[in-house]
């Protein structure tokens, strides 16, 4: 039977590594899209306190019980900021770039309940990952060819509501090509600036 110490020690440890796994898949499972992200943020709120409680009893029982005194409940109790702080890290991080095409251009749209990061990679793939209301997720991927001042979209999973198969950029602003009329879909090219 596994003793008290290492059951603990074990929780903590695998609750970390499940936060950090689930932090590094972020921008992976926006592609899941729907409320992931609410499921999401559930699971690391959720973990995050069985973490703290956990820690809190080791702590304790460190304090209290002579035979907690071992080497192995520090560590546990050091891993835990360890953790944290190397988390918070980006280069140490996955993000919507790992593993993919380098961006080529990139666009934001910052609404009152929601934001979308448009990305054109350099291998002609495209992606919008639009989290709105609720973090209901949006995303939309596809291909995408430059044609003169024209960039060809060609949709392969998702809908868009705003961007059509053409689109130009004119001022750092996107707009949408549909039937000849242009129209304003409030993207702006360049990083999110944080304005909604």
């Amino acid at each position: 039977m596994m003793n008290r110490q290492l059951r603990l020690r074990l929780q903590i440890i695998t609750s970390l590594i499940i936060l950090v796994i689930i932090r590094n898949l972020y921008f992976f499972m926006v592609k899941v899209g729907g409320f992931i992200f609410l499921l999401e943020g559930l699971v690391q709120l959720t973990l995050f306190i069985f973490i703290s409680i956990w820690t809190v009893k080791i702590i304790w029982r460190i304090i209290k019980i002579p035979e907690w005194r071992k080497p192995n409940n520090y560590l546990t109790i050091l891993i835990i900021p360890v953790v944290i702080a190397i988390s918070g890290f980006e280069s140490l991080s996955a993000d919507e770039n790992t593993l993919q095409s380098d961006v080529k251009i990139r666009a934001c749209y910052e609404g009152t309940m929601n934001a979308s990061r448009f990305y054109l990679r350099e291998n002609g793939e495209f992606e919008d990952f639009n989290i709105g209301f609720f973090a209901h997720i949006n995303y939309v991927s596809g291909t995408w060819k430059q044609e003169g001042d024209t960039i060809q979209l060609t949709f392969k999973s998702g809908q868009h509501n705003v961007l059509k198969d053409r689109i130009i950029i004119k001022d750092d602003f996107i707009y949408s090509v549909d039937q000849g009329t242009i129209k304003q879909t409030l993207y702006y090219v360049g990083q999110c600036k944080g304005l909604n």
